[in-house]
């Protein structure tokens, strides 16, 4: 993933950042993260989170792996869901980590510090694959990076994406794409007094792909059964897909 680059997004351009960039961002902003997120989504992510694991459907036993787990938040949501599935959180950022396992019932997930590029799993090792704001990271490379998923899920497993989006158009996903512009960076500077990183977050959003764009790159990496449903003007997106029998 090459430095800060501009990459055509759908007819946008956007930033794309390395993986160091990316731990270096998540670290400074790992210890008011949940704070943070709670400020950028008005608490509406809860419902957004519930509708992930709907889409999921654990079953016990089953194996999962939530990727870009940042403090956990989506792994937890499915240890409460299924207490005998097998969770495996990973993320790139270890500071991340460090409050994850801070958290009640952190122990009874196992948790590894990863490059979502390249996953060290078999091929086929899980049930069901979960995320949440990891594709905008992709964008370099997208559909590669939908094929390493593709790879470690086995024949029928399911892949669940919580991801943000441009906006429908028209007046009201013209109001959203209005407030996604200013809201993180005033977010920014309430919770950690700068609003560059917070501003990267706006500019990741408003570049991103939207979810018909998404959809065709999830169908192109050899998905099934591809759909997604829209929050907030199509500001938030979840997107699910299956891995052909």
């Amino acid at each position: 993933m090459s430095n800060e680059i501009g990459a055509e997004l759908g007819g946008r351009t956007g930033p794309a950042l390395s993986p160091d960039r990316v731990r270096s961002m998540f670290a400074r902003v790992a210890p008011r993260y949940d704070l943070g997120n709670l400020l950028l989504t008005a608490g509406m992510d809860r419902r957004w989170r519930r509708y992930v694991q709907d889409k999921a459907n654990l079953g016990p036993r089953e194996r999962l792996l939530d990727l870009a787990t940042g403090t956990g938040q989506l792994a937890l949501d499915a240890r409460r869901r299924q207490p005998s599935a097998d969770i495996v959180a990973a993320d790139l950022t270890p500071q991340m980590l460090e409050l994850a396992l801070r958290r009640p019932a952190a122990r009874t997930i196992r948790w590894l510090q990863t490059d979502a590029r390249f996953l060290p799993f078999s091929d086929g090792s899980f049930d069901v694959l979960t995320h949440g704001y990891l594709l905008r990271y992709l964008v370099d490379d997208l559909e590669a990076g939908l094929l390493e998923q593709w790879r470690v899920l086995k024949p029928g497993g399911r892949l669940v994406a919580l991801e943000t989006a441009p906006g429908r158009r028209g007046p009201g996903g013209s109001v959203a794409r209005f407030l996604a512009r200013r809201w993180p960076r005033i977010v920014g500077y309430l919770v950690a007094g700068d609003a560059r990183d917070y501003g990267y977050l706006q500019d990741s959003t408003l570049a991103f792909l939207g979810p018909t764009n998404v959809a065709e790159t999830l169908s192109g990496a050899g998905f099934v059964d591809v759909g997604h449903h829209a929050f907030l003007q199509e500001m938030v997106v979840v997107h699910w897909a299956t891995k052909p029998q």
